[in-house]
């Protein structure tokens, strides 16, 4: 725990005046926020070093207790910090990551408590948790632990999200991998690399749902349209 004047005076400060404090909603897919996940999002949002700070300790305090609530307010924190390109802070945030990684792959924890922690990790790094996410994309795993997991990995992106996936088409359910297949469609170079994976027979193309199928043949990209309506059967 860091324990600097400022980090303290912070804390103090967040769970005395969480009624003064003026927050921008946000909606997470798990649960609805609480006025304290509020308060989180908002100071990720602000970006202000000490107030960060100080939110991870009162986070980092809450382990013990309430483990929970401690992931759920480092995941309004992150989603606050994402909106400026922002990833959380790898050092700082270590005991609370390390705690995201044994929830989000623990297959005996509830399956929103899961998520919660999966969606943590969404906003740290691609070299850091890419790959604890990634070997949650099995069909041994619940549908909405995949499809998290799906979702976190974009938040990650450095350029190696539709490759990943693609290679583990195979060990996805099929549920998983038509999420998969509308995260790409919203996004050309994405839907073109499905296509292609396609064509290449890496993946089938009764893989896709016929509403994606008809999305990839009206897409307002030329190419992607074109080839769309070569590989897959008409909507």
């Amino acid at each position: 725990m860091r324990s600097t004047p400022a980090h303290i005076i912070c804390c103090l400060w967040l769970l005395g005046n969480l009624s003064a404090c003026a927050v921008t909603p946000i909606c997470f897919p798990s649960t609805p926020t609480t006025e304290l996940e509020l308060r989180a999002h908002e100071i990720g949002r602000e970006a202000e070093g000490d107030q960060v700070a100080g939110m991870l300790d009162l986070a980092e305090s809450k382990l013990k207790t309430n483990p929970d609530e401690a992931l759920r307010l480092t995941r309004a924190l992150g989603a606050g910090l994402h909106l400026n390109g922002i990833a959380l802070d790898i050092e700082k945030s270590a005991f609370l990551l390390e705690k995201a990684v044994i929830v989000a792959t623990d297959a005996s924890t509830e399956i929103e408590t899961r998520i919660v922690a999966i969606e943590v990790l969404g906003y740290t790094t691609w070299s850091h948790h890419a790959e604890d996410l990634l070997q949650l994309l099995t069909e041994h795993e619940p549908v909405k632990i995949q499809q998290a997991a799906i979702d976190a990995l974009e938040l990650l992106d450095a350029g190696e999200f539709v490759m990943s996936i693609i290679a583990r088409w195979p060990d996805m359910s099929p549920q998983a991998r038509d999420h998969a297949a509308t995260v790409f469609i919203a996004h050309s170079e994405r839907a073109r690399a499905l296509l292609e994976a396609i064509r290449d027979g890496q993946i089938k193309p009764s893989d896709l749902s016929p509403s994606n199928v008809r999305l990839l043949q009206m897409s307002v990209t030329p190419d992607v349209r074109i080839l769309a309506k070569q590989l897959l059967p008409p909507s």
